[in-house]
């Protein structure tokens, strides 16, 4: 049983680290994807918002 809950909190942590690094890199990311994409400021701000609240 131990490992197995060891093994949980390694999976957890993982995920919470992919998790903060995905959140996080897609502020770089928006002029790119915006320029390549067509998308307005708008449409931006809005995807912006989308990801940050999770």
């Amino acid at each position: 049983m131990r490992n197995g809950l060891g093994l949980a909190l390694a999976g957890l942590a993982a995920l919470a680290v992919a998790m903060g690094i995905g959140r996080f890199a897609f502020t770089p990311l928006l002029p790119m994807m915006q320029q390549d994409a067509g998308l307005s400021v708008a449409a931006g701000g809005w995807l912006a918002s989308a990801n940050y609240a999770g």
